[in-house]
C-alpha cells in the first residue's frame, strides 16, 4: 500500500514524498515552486514533475535533501531500539521521517508525524549517557533505557552517542530540545563521555579551541559536567537562529547535496571547494573551507569525511561552521577525504597547489598556512588548560603532521 508524507519548512508545504512497492518518488507543491527556493540544487532541483529512483541514482532510497533529516549510526541505533521496544517491524525510510516529524535537525519537518512528541523533559545526564552507552556497545541487560534519550537522541548526525538539548540560559537546567526549544532556553548538541575517566569531551573542547585560534569559524562550546564527574561536550546548534531558538534555518550536508558516498575514499577536498564556490559564488566561503582543510591536515583530524561539511540556507546559501573538530585516526591511515588527488606525502607546496587553482592569492595562502600551523602548534598549552592528561597529550603531538616547507 502506498504511503504519503508531506515535507513542510515551517508553515509551506514544499512537496510530497510517496512511499511505493515500486520505490519511493518526489513532487515538489505548486506553491513551493513559485517561491523559487531551491533546497538542494545540483540533484533535486526545483522545477515542476515526479522526481523517482532514477534521478538519485542506484543505492539510494531517497534523495539526499531528505537523507540530511534522518540520523546516522548511534541516533539509527535509538531509533530502532525504539521500534524494538514497541513490538514493531523494522520500519523504511519514509516511515523514519513520519516518525520523526517534527524532531529534525535543520528546517525540514514531516506530516503526518507518527513518533512520539518531545515535551521538554528534565534530562539526567549521567542516565542518559549510560544508556547511550549501551546502545553504542550492543549491551542488552534488560535495563530500561533512559527515556529523555530515546525522545531526543534519535534525531543528530554522527557515529558518537549524543542526543539534542536545551540548555537554559544560566547553564543550570538541561531538557530534551529536539523541537520547541522553552523560554529562556537555547539549542545544542550534548555528545556523551562514556565516564569520568573519558576525555573525549575535553579533547573535543580544546580542539575548537585551536581551530578558532586558526581562525575557523565555530559555534560556542562547552563543557557540562554530571554528578558522577563525566565531562560531556556540548554545541551550540547553527540550525536554528540566535534570535528565535524556534525558528529553523535549512541546512544540507555536502555529501548528501552531492549524493556522494560520505564513506568512499575517493572524495576530494578539491571538489569540496568546487561546489562551495559554485553554491555561494563567495570567495571567502572558499578560503573558509581551504583553511578547514590545512586545519584538518595539521591536527590529525581523520574523520573529515563529506558529511562533516554543510551548507546553510538563509535567504541565500553560506558555508555553515565547524563541526566534528577533533583528533582522530581511521581505517585509511590518511585524512578521509583527498587533498587534491593525495592522501601522503603532502607538504607547503601542495597546498599553495590547490589555494592557486581556486584562485586564492599566494600571500593569502602563505598567511593561512602559517595562522593554522601557528594555532596548532599550541596544542601543548591548550591541552594542559582543559585538564587533558601529559601523557595522552604528548601521544597527541606526536601524531600531528609537520608541515614541509
Amino acid at each position: 500500500m502506498a504511503f504519503r508524507l508531506n515535507v513542510f519548512l515551517g508553515d509551506q508545504r514544499v512537496g510530497q514524498i510517496l512511499e511505493t512497492d515500486s520505490g519511493n518518488f518526489f513532487e515538489y507543491d505548486v506553491l513551493w515552486l513559485r517561491n523559487g527556493i531551491d533546497l538542494s540544487p545540483f540533484h533535486l532541483s526545483l522545477k515542476p514533475g515526479v522526481f523517482g529512483p532514477k534521478h538519485w541514482g542506484t543505492g539510494r532510497v531517497l534523495p539526499g535533501l531528505f537523507e540530511d533529516a534522518l540520523p546516522d549510526k548511534f541516533g539509527m541505533s535509538v531509533l530502532m531500539r525504539r521500534f524494538e521496544e514497541a513490538g514493531h517491524k523494522r520500519p523504511s525510510l519514509v516511515r523514519l521521517l513520519a516518525h520523526l516529524g517534527n524532531k529534525t535537525m535543520g528546517a525540514l519537518t514531516f506530516e503526518p508525524s507518527e513518533g512520539p512528541i518531545d515535551k521538554s523533559d528534565p534530562v539526567n545526564i549521567a542516565s542518559a549517557a549510560r544508556s547511550a552507552h549501551h546502545i553504542l556497545s550492543h549491551q542488552d541487560n534488560n535495563e530500561r533505557l533512559d527515556s529523555s534519550l530515546m525522545i531526543s537522541g534519535a534525531t543528530a548526525g554522527g557515529a558518537q552517542p549524543k542526543m539534542l538539548v536545551a540548555i537554559s540560559d544560566d547553564g543550570k537546567c538541561v531538557c530534551t530540545g529536539s523541537d520547541e526549544i522553552p523560554p529562556g532556553f537555547e539549542p545544542w548538541i550534548l555528545k556523551f563521555a562514556a565516564g569520568p575517566d573519558d576525555n573525549q569531551g575535553k579533547l573535543e573542547h580544546a580542539y575548537f579551541e585551536i581551530a578558532e585560534e586558526a581562525g575557523i569559524l565555530v559555534p560556542e562550546t562547552r563543557l557540562i559536567q554530571d554528578e558522577q564527574g563525566g565531562h560531556h561536550f556540548a554545541i551550540r546548534r547553527f540550525d536554528r537562529r540566535p534570535t528565535n531558538p524556534n525558528s529553523r534555518i535549512h541546512l544540507h550536508t555536502y555529501a548528501s547535496m552531492q549524493h556522494l558516498d560520505f564513506k568512499s575514499p575517493e572524495n576530494d577536498y578539491a571538489h569540496l571547494l568546487r561546489t562551495t564556490y559554485a553554491l555561494t559564488k563567495n570567495q571567502r566561503d572558499v578560503e573558509e573551507q581551504f583553511r578547514r582543510m590545512v586545519f584538518n591536515f595539521l591536527a590529525h583530524n581523520r574523520d573529515d569525511h563529506a558529511k562533516n561539511f554543510s551548507f546553510l540556507y538563509d535567504d541565500s546559501w553560506r558555508i555553515s561552521p565547524a563541526y566534528d573538530l577533533v583528533f582522530c585516526d581511521n581505517t585509511l591511515g590518511r585524512n578521509w577525504m583527498l587533498i587534491g588527488g593525495r592522501g601522503h606525502r603532502i607538504d607547503r607546496a601542495h597546498f599553495q597547489d590547490i589555494g592557486r587553482i581556486f584562485s586564492i592569492s599566494a600571500k593569502r595562502i602563505d598567511e593561512i598556512l602559517d595562522s593554522v600551523k601557528a594555532a596548532v602548534g599550541l596544542w601543548p598549552s591548550i591541552a594542559d588548560r582543559h585538564g587533558l592528561p601529559d601523557g595522552y597529550a604528548a601521544a597527541i603531538a606526536r601524531s600531528m603532521p609537520r608541515l614541509g616547507e
